[in-house]
């Protein structure tokens, strides 16, 4: 959505000593947001004329807050209007109105006609450019196996001490047999049965321990260093038999979408971008541009009531000199919106990493996060956002700082390697 705020008339909340510095805030769902620059000593009547893009995905409204700016306290609001998205698809131009909580109720108030004052009118533009389906925006295919037996125990084996020693690191572990397939699985709730085998009369017999007196009796043993070390060896044991479990599974589904294609009689030819190998990818994009688009930011921690964030963001491959740098945006606080664009050539590096600092005029920049994504997930171009990290002198935040890029990669000099998709599109459940 390309949505072009114009300019406001009427706005509510000026005087004749305290003249409106206005800016305008556009949220398109939780995420999803651009804010014009600061327009100081406007007063009612601004002219924005500010260009801003939104990828759209299924969200049911879009909301227009205008902001008067206060350097020494919070920002006032002027005036909100909400739009159904619905009324938008065949593109807009024109005014639409402004209301805000009436100052009689102290600021207070829901959208209840009677609670709500008119605050005048903010004319905008809407557009939209249609984007190709890829692999990004395409519902990823799924399949799910019931009663799958997975591991077999054999005479004098346990199961659930690994679940018992090593807690959520046992699942994190088995979940990690496809870390380098283009699939992701998810496991459900796992149920021990007894089975004799084919052939046989011989009685099974389970013997079950209570998980207590169980970690006691470890304890009492003298040996849960070396127990636990054991449970490790064991978890990864059975990651390496989930893995092939695994493997099983997906030959036997696409053997099946196979066999669906060739009774349906449709060719096997598809114009599906394929998933590149990184170790391929590493050679085959040297000197291949990456264009790089740092959106917004949330949740960045630093500042205070009387100084906001001055915030700018770098993103560079790592160990290159070669960066991209968005502008710096006076008090924009927590969480600002650069929507910045730029280019970095690509020399086989591992990762990229973001940094995101505070300008400050009169001593030396501030640290305020940092962030990687590693060459497996940009190879394939990369849409969404990364959580950062606080340097090791700043205390944790409640909420994680999170910032927002884009990457998409020009085509490379080698023409035998494959198109680039964005993301992986199947995942497996068990």
């Amino acid at each position: 959505m390309r949505i072009f705020v114009d300019k406001a008339e009427k706005l509510a909340g000026d005087s004749i000593f305290d003249k409106l510095d206005p800016y305008c805030i556009v949220k398109l769902g939780e995420f999803k947001r651009f804010q014009t620059p600061v327009l100081w000593n406007v007063g009612p009547n601004p002219t924005f004329e500010h260009n801003g893009v939104l990828t759209f995905s299924n969200e049911e409204e879009i909301t227009f807050t205008v902001m008067d700016y206060d350097k020494f306290s919070a920002d006032d609001m002027c005036g909100h209007a909400t739009v159904p998205v619905a009324d938008l698809y065949e593109g807009f131009k024109g005014k639409i109105e402004l209301y805000r909580p009436k100052r009689a109720l102290g600021g207070l108030g829901g959208d209840d006609e009677e609670m709500m004052e008119f605050a005048g009118k903010l004319s905008i533009s809407v557009k939209y450019d249609y984007e190709k389906v890829t692999s990004l925006s395409r519902e990823p295919k799924q399949r799910t196996w019931k009663d799958e037996s997975i591991f077999t125990l054999k005479v004098n084996e346990s199961w659930g001490q690994e679940q018992a020693m090593l807690g959520p690191t046992f699942r994190r572990i088995l979940d990690g047999s496809t870390s380098q397939m283009p699939f992701n699985l998810t496991l459900g709730s796992f149920r021990l049965f007894g089975a004799q085998q084919k052939a046989t009369s011989e009685k099974i017999v389970l013997l079950k321990s209570n998980k207590k007196r169980f970690i006691q009796f470890i304890q009492k043993s003298q040996r849960q260093k070396q127990f636990l070390q054991a449970c490790r060896g064991h978890a990864l044991d059975k990651q390496q038999l989930l893995k092939a479990h695994v493997r099983r599974l997906i030959d036997r589904w696409e053997a099946e979408q196979q066999t669906e294609v060739m009774r349906s009689g449709q060719s096997m030819k598809t114009d599906e971008t394929v998933v590149i190998d990184p170790s391929k990818f590493r050679v085959a994009y040297r000197g291949t541009k990456a264009n790089i688009s740092i959106r917004s930011a949330l949740n960045l921690s630093g500042g205070g009531w009387f100084d906001k964030l001055d915030p700018y963001a770098i993103v560079r491959f790592r160990g290159s000199k070669q960066e991209v740098r968005t502008a710096v945006l006076q008090d924009a606080g927590s969480d600002p919106c650069w929507d910045n664009e730029g280019t970095l050539t690509y020399h086989g590096e591992v990762a990229l990493e973001i940094a995101v600092w505070d300008y400050d005029t009169y001593s030396s920049d501030d640290l305020i996060a940092t962030g990687v994504i590693q060459v497996e997930q940009f190879c394939n171009g990369f849409e969404g956002m990364i959580p950062l990290s606080l340097p090791g002198d700043k205390k944790k935040s409640v909420k994680q700082a999170l910032i927002t890029l884009g990457i998409v990669w020009d085509q490379p000099q080698d023409p035998a390697m494959p198109k680039r998709p964005n993301t992986s599109d199947q995942s497996l459940t068990m």
